[in-house]
C-alpha cells in the first residue's frame, strides 16, 4: 500500500481586510496566497525577472558561477571574510560579521551595471538609527563616497555601489572592490569595534 508523505507547513492567519489585499494581486484561476506573497517579497527585494532562474537551470547559472569565482578569489588572497557562495541563482551574497542582528551582502546589479556592498539591518531599526546618529563618523571611519542609507518598513540599509561592466569588464576589478569594501563594512560594523 502506497502513501503519501505529509508536510507540515506554518499557518499563517490574516485579517480579512489583508486577505482582501492580496486578491488585489491574484493572476490566474490556481494563484494562491503564497504565490502571491512571494511576487510581491520579490518586487519588495528587487529582484528582477530576468535575474531568477528556474530551479533545473541553477547548476548552470551565472551568478552561481561568479559567486563561486568571487569565493575562489577571496581564498587565493586570504581575505579574513568567511565568505560561502550562494547554491542557488541569487543576486545577492551574504556575509557574517558576527552580530545576529545583521550582516553584510554583496549584490550583483546586472540590469544596472553595477555590484554593492551593504549592511543589512533586518528587524532591527534601532540598531539602524543608532548607525544613523553616528553618520558621519561611520562614513569619514568607511571612507567610501556617495553611501546610501536606507530605511524601509521591515529592514534597513547601508549602501555602497560600484559600475561594473559585466560583459567587458575584467572581474577581477569587481571581487577587489568587494574584498576592500566588504572589509571596511566589517572593521566598522563588526561587535568588535
Amino acid at each position: 500500500m502506497f502513501t503519501d508523505e505529509v508536510v507540515m507547513c506554518p499557518v499563517i492567519r490574516v485579517s480579512d481586510k489583508l486577505f482582501t489585499r492580496l486578491e488585489k494581486y491574484v493572476k490566474g484561476f490556481g494563484d494562491t496566497p503564497c504565490a502571491v506573497i512571494e511576487r510581491i517579497l520579490d518586487e519588495y527585494e528587487n529582484i528582477e525577472k530576468d535575474q531568477r532562474t528556474p530551479p533545473d537551470q541553477e547548476p548552470n547559472s551565472t551568478k552561481i558561477k561568479f559567486w563561486q569565482e568571487f569565493s575562489e578569489f577571496a581564498i587565493s588572497n586570504n581575505a579574513p571574510l568567511q565568505i560561502r557562495p550562494p547554491t542557488r541563482d541569487q543576486y545577492y551574497c551574504d556575509i557574517r560579521i558576527g552580530r545576529s542582528e545583521c550582516h553584510i551582502s554583496l549584490t550583483v546589479l546586472t540590469k544596472k551595471n553595477q555590484i554593492g556592498c551593504q549592511l543589512y539591518i533586518p528587524n532591527k531599526k534601532t540598531l539602524f538609527k543608532e548607525f544613523l546618529s553616528n553618520k558621519e563618523t561611520i562614513e569619514e571611519n568607511l571612507a567610501i563616497e556617495g553611501l546610501l542609507w536606507e530605511e524601509k518598513t521591515n529592514a534597513c540599509r547601508i549602501q555602497a555601489f560600484f559600475p561594473f561592466d559585466f560583459e567587458n569588464q575584467n572581474r577581477e576589478d569587481g571581487f577587489k572592490w568587494y574584498l576592500e569594501t566588504a572589509n571596511k563594512f566589517k572593521a566598522v560594523f563588526s561587535k568588535e569595534n
